[in-house]
């Protein structure tokens, strides 16, 4: 039987990862390396690399599924890859870790959250947003470091709090915490909303959890006018106050989609100390262990 083509031997490289062409292109848009350059300290000398060379190896190593420095490795190894990229320049697994060391001990830490800033306005601004809303929540991480405290989930770790703009699912400020350090929460509030209005953004709702259900932050969001949905904490006088609500004001609890579920739902005016008035939402589900 006549095959009816012809299988001929290639010498092209060959990459799988030619994905990554689609996110290096997007981050050439950006201007991400040159913001890097920006910001970031110049190398020692001639012959040492520029920042941008480590952070893009990084940033090809996470985006591609990559978990650890060692990973790098296959970036700089993918000769396909580096020639669609024109990545001319690509260090070792040793020399990064030293660099992100070296970087650490300087000004490494402002030097990305100033990258990260200036990205984040080109962001705002091409995409017209004037008015955004915020989720700040705290995010476990686990680690094997020997300085590392226990976190509550029972491992040592970190548990740096961020705060995203929910419009575009980004972070726009961060404060790194060791353990089940929780405190600062209205340092963090205010640093958030104090760097958004700098860039001509207002912050019009605030979501996060009961770790944020204080008497100050309340206090400083409403003075600001901002709209704020907050886990509450069922300490002693919240739930006097959830048992007091009478039985003819709890509804069925109905979806955005319009769902009726078995839940129920009501709301009632809560008092902390030092606090103003405000309206506490309650859901409650059956009781299936009776």
């Amino acid at each position: 039987m006549k095959v009816p083509f012809e299988i001929e031997r290639s010498r092209e490289n060959l990459t799988a990862r030619g994905g990554l062409c689609l996110f290096k292109e997007f981050n050439d848009r950006l201007k991400v390396e040159k913001t890097i350059e920006k910001h970031f300290p110049k190398p020692l000398s001639n012959k040492g690399y520029k920042a941008s060379c480590f952070m893009n190896a990084l940033l090809l190593t996470l985006y591609g599924g990559g978990e650890s420095i060692a990973h790098t490795r296959e970036i700089r190894d993918d000769k396909a890859l580096r020639k669609l990229l024109n990545l001319k320049k690509v260090p070792s697994e040793s020399a990064i870790g030293d660099w992100l060391k070296r970087i650490g001990e300087r000004e490494g830490i402002n030097s990305i959250e100033q990258v990260n800033d200036d990205i984040l306005r080109r962001i705002l601004k091409c995409q017209g947003i004037e008015e955004v809303s915020i989720t700040i929540d705290p995010t476990l991480i686990k680690g094997n470091k020997q300085e590392a405290k226990m976190t509550y989930a029972g491992y040592k770790g970190f548990r740096p709090a961020i705060a995203f703009i929910n419009e575009l699912n980004l972070i726009v400020h961060h404060e790194f915490k060791e353990g089940n350090d929780n405190g600062g929460r209205l340092r963090i509030i205010k640093q958030t909303v104090e760097k958004l209005k700098s860039w001509g953004i207002k912050v019009r709702f605030v979501l996060a959890d009961s770790e944020y259900y204080t008497a100050d932050v309340l206090n400083y969001l409403e003075q600001l006018g901002i709209e704020y949905a907050i886990a509450c904490s069922k300490d002693a006088s919240t739930m006097e106050d959830i048992n007091n609500i009478p039985q003819e004001a709890w509804e069925k609890f109905i979806t955005e989609d319009d769902i009726c579920t078995k839940q129920m739902i009501a709301e009632t005016v809560h008092l902390m100390n030092q606090s103003n008035p405000f309206r506490l939402i309650v859901k409650r589900s059956e009781n299936k262990k009776k």
